[in-house]
């Protein structure tokens, strides 16, 4: 059949064609008038033809050109080359007030804008009932349905889905766990940060969904963006400066998705500053690896980039290295799973300690001396290489500055369960990635058994770092931070997180905090 189908084409179009020769010869313009009413009598047809209960052919077509992607994409997804947002928006959305028209799609155009209004894109949104009846799946259709005429007012291409739940925070984990189909699944949570200004009751139960939100996605190996001052994220062009603070994990994913931002129009003449935060360094360490960040940017055309080594002592950052060994183990071995004959550095580093470990053989390859320095000799001097290295900034925030040579061996050296990790699986090469986790797991335990207080009870430890952060970003345009890692699901715990990240973006108007799922892998090109 499909032999007979290809000579029945073949044939057809050597019709066609040697008829419309002998029309072109006996008469050209007659010929070009026929042709012309044959493609009107056409689409005339084809306007005034009511559809058929069989349907199109092209919809079948599409829908297996589809089916057929969504499983090669599935088996294929974890070797994209380049990481990106595929964003889950979880919506709360006001009928009454839509109806009104009092509008509330801050977070819909700040999604916009961090896709430039491509990729893909899911709204959701809970319609919180007891009862699952058909009156709750009405409604739930009807939000749907608004919710794709917001997205069609907005100019955000994606799809929409209402879910019928209890609470806002089990109807958003259904949400989560199975939005998406095959390999196009969202691997990043957006959410609005919870209104501190709301009254104490709603508050405080916004504030523990969103904490059951961030575990929820976490587990399912997601990233998380929650956007705090949401409605006053601009939508005209602003000039000034976005600011990020690489608070030792998801270095990469901070800078990538700022440059997404500066991509947009609204973002696009502001000046990105990042601002690197280290401990355990001596301050000639910091500024090299403050230069190999610098350069790293450089290379992927982001030129227009200030990096600024801040220096802090390790009880400052202890809510930030708490769980510091399983997640650069879990990093690691994500990595090697993904390319076990390799270990090429990440291109973009995402942990601090991957941008030292690339410092270090640019240190110990330098010589004492520029002029015998075989790379000098080679390499002309650039007056822009210089203006480029002064860019790069250390500020030693520290009590009592570096305390000894000794200290800058390692630069996070007071952590070191991750780095004996490491080197036992480095040794013994052919150690398979499953002998890993009980050691792994053996330095969590040690170290769990070493802690007896949360990081985030100490509110003065939130205030010191705070001040430091405001003095440099009070008047960015937006902030863009790490959300450190939970500490548990407890009514104090979750008070005293909520609180310490509040108390650490004070004063500033703009602020987009970020978790990383350590399962992200990019570069930034043109």
């Amino acid at each position: 059949q499909k032999r007979w189908r290809a000579a029945y084409l073949f044939t057809a179009g050597m019709g066609f064609v040697l008829c419309l020769a002998i029309m072109i010869t006996v008469n050209a313009l007659w010929a070009l008038v026929a042709c012309v009413l044959a493609l009107g009598l056409y689409f005339f047809i084809n306007w005034k033809l009511e559809a058929r209960e069989w349907g199109s052919a092209m919809d079948g077509i599409q829908y297996r050109l589809a089916l057929r992607s969504l499983i090669h994409l599935e088996g294929s997804q974890q070797q994209c080359v380049n990481w990106r947002p595929q964003i889950l928006i979880l919506y709360r959305i006001n009928v009454a007030e839509e109806l009104q028209g009092i509008k509330h799609h801050e977070i819909l155009r700040f999604s916009a804008q961090l896709r430039k209004s491509r990729g893909f894109c899911v709204v959701a949104c809970v319609l919180e009932s007891e009862r699952r009846d058909e009156l709750a799946m009405k409604r739930a259709a009807e939000e749907k349905s608004i919710i794709k005429e917001i997205m069609a007012e907005e100019g955000i291409q994606g799809f929409a889905e209402v879910v019928v739940a209890p609470t806002w925070s089990e109807g958003t984990s259904y949400i989560i766990q199975l939005t998406g189909i095959g390999g196009l699944v969202p691997n990043t949570v957006l959410l609005d940060w919870p209104d501190s200004s709301s009254e104490a009751v709603v508050a405080e139960q916004e504030k523990k969904d969103f904490v059951e939100v961030l575990q929820t996605a976490l587990v399912a190996k997601k990233a998380v963006l929650g956007v705090k001052g949401l409605r006053d994220m601009p939508t005209e062009i602003v000039h000034g400066t976005i600011d990020i603070w690489w608070m030792i994990h998801d270095g990469g994913l901070l800078i990538l998705l700022s440059w997404l931002l500066s991509q947009h129009r609204v973002w696009r003449s502001c000046h990105l500053r990042v601002f690197t935060v280290a401990e355990n360094v001596s301050e000639e360490r910091a500024k090299g690896a403050g230069e190999v960040l610098t350069q790293t940017l450089r290379q992927r055309r982001l030129i227009d980039v200030d990096v600024e080594v801040i220096l802090l002592d390790h009880e400052i950052m202890e809510p930030y290295t708490f769980d510091w060994t399983l997640r650069v183990e879990d990093r690691h071995r994500f990595l090697r799973e993904l390319h076990p004959n390799s270990r090429q550095l990440e291109p973009i580093p995402l942990e601090i300690d991957d941008l030292f470990d690339m410092e270090s053989p640019q240190r110990s390859r330098a010589p004492s001396s520029a002029g015998d320095s075989p790379r000098s000799q080679r390499r002309p001097h650039h007056q822009g290489d210089e203006e480029h290295r002064a860019e790069v900034k250390v500020s030693d925030c520290r009590k009592n500055g570096c305390t000894s040579e000794a200290a800058t061996g390692h630069k996070l050296g007071s952590r070191g369960h991750g780095h004996s990790i490491e080197a036992a699986a480095t040794s013994a090469g052919h150690q398979s990635t499953s002998a890993i986790v009980p050691l792994a797991a053996e330095a969590a335990t040690t170290s769990a058994a070493t802690r007896s207080k949360s990081p985030f009870e100490s509110i003065e430890l939130g205030e010191k770092l705070g001040q430091i952060v405001h003095s440099r970003s009070k008047r960015a345009q937006l902030v863009v931070m790490n959300l450190p890692d939970l500490w548990g699901t407890e009514d104090d715990e979750v008070r005293n997180y909520m609180r310490y990240c509040d108390v650490l973006t004070q004063g500033l108007e703009r602020v987009l905090f970020v978790h990383s799922s350590g399962r992200e892998i990019f570069d930034i090109c043109d």
